[in-house]
């Protein structure tokens, strides 16, 4: 029989991989530590149990594909809008402060201003890879840091086609201008186009014809055709295989059966992924260095640290709060993996001397083990850096803002000032702020609806926004402003009419609360209460007229929901419920035979709680007590009746 090729080879990747993800497990180290060690350890320059890492490149390449796929399932066309802003004002402005600080950079160390354009190109880009599996496994794909990373990773994907490009041009071996770069740019993206397009209007029916056979194999197949055909065809295109995948997944995702296809796709990923990983460890020469660390080190540190600065400033020109800035700035502090492609293109068009392509080499990989690191601290380095950064607009952090000092102000203020909890009132009624502040209360004078007027009130470090003010357009205009300012915070708006609710959610607010339909809230349940129907079931009720932004009363009455149709059936049949003895009710020191309950009412008692001992059906002779509670049973009206003979006994009149 045939060795077959590689097979070998991959079963010495797989068994490493068992033991350092059991070490890695062990001590709570992030999996793809363990992967890159993995292929540090194998690799030709370490123990050399692997001698030719250039068909492991292969599989590692389709690791990126597959987790590219799943990242675009997880989002459609009204995620990506929410991306269009940090893609393109925070990608493009990241890539040209980038190109420009590396280039002047080495322009005077006397590198020349083409190598420091060809550094530029290579720190510019950052692990799309390891950036998006690590915020997968904590679940912030969603999250505001999220959200900016990955706008600002799918721009730089969109940059590797004329950064190939450049290269040649840059090394003086291939004829090129600025248009013909230009023209194989544009006519790459009307691929893109049309690909988008046609998948658009076929891919649903294809999927529909597949999902119609029953045959789990072909759902399988044609998810695993369509990802990498949508790959190979943005590499026909000039662009990576990667972004392909993403646009064929973010496709899939608007139909009806894109978490089906998401489960069989996942474990094709995560085998795929993990190879990429160790490939990675593999393309460092550790014997290199050992040799040069101090240099590796040094320039990984100012790399990282450049980097980090440059999308710090790159954020905050995109109207973030200080954390997001900071977590999604180091998280894309590192050198990505399509750099690689670059270093490999520089060194062949003799850009850079060996030295530097193993200098390239061993800090990109350096900065990408750190990455992890850097993602898992980036939260707990903010809080502790936080006291340190002087805010121009307030010392106030996590607080609550009050827009309006109202009744509804008033009582909210009362509450948290009790529970000491930091809070900032702004009110435009003057007379009312020159008189709470006699009194103490932290409260300035301005329109909420203001850029200043927010910041003066910390919008970017304040935690909860509670808008309590009547005009309608100030209202609308504060949240708007305050989702702009402050994408994290959580806005609680005070809506005078049930109409408003979703055009306010729409504004950017968390919570709407209607005043209208509190009412009609506080009106049930004061019903039921009166119907003597039991707490927990008037709770679930009130949840229920609630839940999802009170769809509930803006659709026709249905009975679908269950516990409706429950409480009815509970008003017919009679209900349990409690009974507090007082001092002053008839009840006090009399035995349960003298009060005869059953016989002048209709109404039992199930059992008597004193303390916390239950006494479930009560001997006749036992007498009560104040502060006994009485569990009863029975009819609407017999229940009635059994609290007025509790309270006044005969003499009910």
């Amino acid at each position: 029989m045939h060795e077959i090729p590689y097979l070998k080879d991959v079963v010495i990747l797989f068994g490493t991989a068992l033991v350092m993800l059991a070490i890695c497990n062990r001590f709570r180290i992030p999996s793809i530590i363990g992967f890159l060690f993995t292929g540090l350890l194998t690799g030709p320059s370490t123990l050399g149990w692997i001698k030719d890492s250039h068909h492991i490149e292969i599989f590692a390449e389709l690791g990126v594909v597959f987790l590219l796929f799943i990242i675009g399932l997880e989002l459609h066309f009204e995620r990506l809008k929410k991306l269009i802003k940090p893609m393109l004002v925070g990608g493009s402005l990241q890539a040209a402060l980038t190109l420009l600080a590396i280039t002047v950079a080495a322009f005077g160390l006397g590198l020349g201003a083409k190598t420091g354009f060809f550094w530029g190109m290579v720190i510019t880009l950052s692990s799309t890879a390891i950036v998006l599996t690590l915020y997968q496994e904590r679940n912030e794909i969603e999250t505001p840091h999220g959200q900016t990373a990955l706008g600002i990773l799918l721009f730089q994907d969109f940059l590797i086609v004329p950064f190939i490009l450049i290269v040649p041009i840059l090394g003086g071996s291939m004829d090129g201008t600025g248009l013909q770069i230009a023209f194989r740019f544009g006519g790459g993206l009307l691929l893109i186009g049309a690909m988008l397009l046609l998948g658009r209007f076929v891919l649903p029916h294809l999927l529909h014809l597949i999902v119609l056979t029953r045959v789990r194999e072909l759902l399988v197949l044609g998810a695993l055709f369509i990802c990498l055909g949508a790959a190979l065809a943005t590499e026909a295109a000039g662009f990576s295989l990667a972004l392909g995948a993403f646009l064929a997944g973010i496709l899939i995702s608007e139909s009806d059966y894109h978490y089906q296809i998401e489960s069989e796709i996942t474990p094709f990923r995560d085998v795929f992924n993990s190879v990429f990983f160790i490939s990675i460890g593999m393309l460092i020469n550790i014997k290199f260095f050992i040799s040069h660390w101090q240099i590796v080190l040094l320039i990984a540190g100012t790399a990282l640290v450049l980097k980090t600065i440059i999308l710090i400033i790159v954020t905050s020109l995109l109207f973030l709060p200080w954390r997001t800035k900071f977590i999604a700035s180091t998280s894309l502090a590192q050198i990505g993996e399509f750099s690689f492609i670059l270093i490999s293109t520089g060194y062949f068009y003799k850009l850079i001397p060996y030295d530097h392509y193993q200098y390239a080499i061993s800090v990109t990989v350096l900065t990408m083990l750190l990455t992890p690191v850097l993602i898992s601290t980036a939260p707990l380095l903010f809080r502790s850096l936080k006291k340190s950064i002087k805010s121009k607009e307030t010392t106030l952090s996590g607080h609550i803002i009050i827009s309006g000092y109202g009744l509804t102000g008033q009582h909210l203020v009362r509450v948290l000032q009790s529970a000491n909890i930091p809070y900032i009132v702004t009110e435009i009624n003057g007379q009312t702020v020159k008189q709470n502040k006699k009194l103490g209360t932290n409260i300035i004078y301005g329109d909420s609806s203001k850029r200043t007027i927010l910041e003066k009130c910390g919008i970017h470090s304040a935690s909860v926004l509670v808008t309590a003010i009547s005009d309608p357009y100030a209202l609308r205009q504060t949240i708007k402003l305050a989702r702009q300012i402050n994408p994290d915070i959580f806005i609680i708006a005070r809506s005078n009419r049930l109409s408003e609710i979703q055009e306010l959610v729409g504004f950017g607010a968390s919570h709407v609360i209607a005043q209208e339909f509190e009412s009609s809230i506080e009106i049930v349940t004061n019903v039921l209460e009166r119907l003597h129907m039991p707490q927990n079931i008037i709770r679930m009720e009130e949840k229920i007229l609630r839940q999802d932004g009170y769809q509930m009363l803006r659709q026709p009455a249905t009975t679908s929901y269950g516990i409706s149709d429950k409480i009815m059936d509970l008003l017919a049949e009679g209900v349990t419920t409690t009974f507090m003895v007082l001092e002053t009710h008839y009840a006090v020191n009399k035995k349960i035979s003298d009060l005869d309950l059953r016989k002048q009412t209709g109404a039992t008692i199930l059992a008597v709680m004193r303390g916390d001992k239950p006494n479930k059906n009560p001997a006749p002779d036992l007498e009560l007590s104040s502060g006994d509670v009485l569990i009863l049973t029975g009819a609407h009206a017999e229940i009635d009746n059994a609290f007025a003979w509790l309270e006044k006994g005969g003499n009910q009149e």
